[in-house]
């Protein structure tokens, strides 16, 4: 337990360290958040609670949590109102997990942005084409605007495939990128969207951040004048060991604001290798967004997204194997093991960790993690992205 409270300390006085550019909130932001305003605050409380309601709504300290508990919290029926988190809430929602699809179209006053992962765009043959169009469902969408009318429905766009010499055919012609613009944004405004997550930064890596950077300035800047939303996925700028990447720095984030409404930092994935470990420790979190925004005023910190993970990781430790874990696989591993399912906190990640039989240790997001996480970003006055909404239990959404 004094491990714990000494990483509440830790994080409160990191979240301290800026309060004074904090903004008041205003609850009315939540019906209209097309773009980021500064009307918001942090909650007034000044330390983190990792505590969640039971399934009888009762207060549960996260390491009294059993497989019994976890079961009955699952069976919490959702409300369908929107009106319990004031941040910028973004929810990703893929082909592979399509409970999230439903999610969003029976509770979309829970989520300000919707983002379908359904698009790539490719190079073949010397021509730039999009993909996946087979997964484009306008029915789906009138039916999300439908339960929630303000909500912005922006596909993701990956680029997909490109090699050095795709990448260095398109950076070399300033007409070749504005056609590459123009068919983005005629695509998205054919299509009846309000805006896309651009996914290119990620794929381009190092060789060709400047001229992925100088492209998005072109996107951006017509997307600004067509009125449609951009938002940008980045990596998380700081390593495993503490030491920043240096990929995407704030100057780069000063050459973009005007032109990009959110950034989406990738903050999960944290424990990449073989030997078990947290998926996204809160310090790491923190750490991960003031390095963008501990000295920006209220306004530039609200486009930053963290990122949130609905899924896990199960470790083979008698193997050193380990698998990606959503929400159906985890609930069918609870009920298999039942009793002899053994359920940690780790204090320092502040998640929690779940060992089935003695060779399968999983790391899964709670309600208390996530609500732990939900509290960090409106502390850090920033949104929350979720990656993805089909892969968590039904009961986190209570949270939104």
């Amino acid at each position: 337990m004094m491990n714990y409270l000494r990483s509440l300390i830790l994080l409160t006085v990191l979240l301290g360290m800026n309060r004074s550019t904090l903004a008041p909130k205003d609850k009315s932001s939540k019906k209209d958040k097309s773009h980021p305003s500064s009307s918001k605050k942090n909650s007034g409380s000044s330390n983190l609670s990792a505590s969640a309601d039971n399934s009888q709504g009762d207060k549960l300290a996260p390491e009294d949590l059993t497989f019994e508990l976890m079961l009955g919290q699952n069976m919490t029926s959702i409300g369908v109102k929107g009106d319990v988190y004031e941040q910028t809430v973004l929810a990703y929602v893929t082909p592979w997990n399509n409970k999230g699809y439903d999610h969003a179209k029976y509770l979309g006053a829970k989520f300000d942005i919707i983002s379908p992962v359904w698009y790539q765009l490719k190079r073949v043959n010397g021509q730039v084409e999009f993909a996946g169009l087979q997964d484009t469902d306008s029915s789906w969408m009138q039916e999300v605007r439908a339960s929630n009318p303000a909500v912005k429905i922006v596909p993701r766009i990956l680029f997909d495939g490109w090699k050095s010499a795709d990448l260095n055919a398109l950076f070399a012609s300033e007409m070749t990128q504005t056609a590459v613009v123009h068919k983005i944004t005629t695509f998205i405004q054919s299509h009846n969207f309000d805006g896309f997550v651009c996914e290119i930064l990620l794929q381009v890596g190092f060789p060709f951040k400047n001229q992925a950077m100088h492209f998005l300035s072109h996107l951006g800047g017509l997307a600004r004048k067509q009125n449609l939303m951009l938002v940008v996925p980045l990596p998380a700028p700081i390593r495993e060991d503490g030491s920043p990447v240096n990929f995407f720095t704030v100057a780069d984030f000063r050459k973009l604001r005007a032109m990009v409404d959110y950034f989406n930092v990738m903050t999960y994935d944290y424990s990449s290798g073989r030997e078990p470990g947290p998926v996204s420790p809160a310090s790491w979190i923190t750490s991960c967004i003031l390095y963008y925004t501990k000295d920006l005023p209220a306004v530039e910190r609200s486009k930053f997204l963290l990122g949130m993970n609905f899924y896990g990781y199960k470790y083979y430790t008698n193997n050193h194997k380990v698998e990606a874990i959503t929400g159906t696989s985890f609930l069918e591993l609870l009920n298999k093991h039942n009793t002899k399912t053994k359920v940690q906190w780790d204090e320092n990640a502040m998640e929690h960790v779940f060992q089935f039989g003695s060779s399968e240790k999983v790391y899964y997001p709670t309600l208390h993690s996530v609500k732990l996480r939900l509290q960090l970003a409106e502390k850090l006055n920033v949104g929350v992205a979720i990656w993805d909404l089909g892969q968590g239990l039904d009961h986190f959404l209570n949270l939104f």
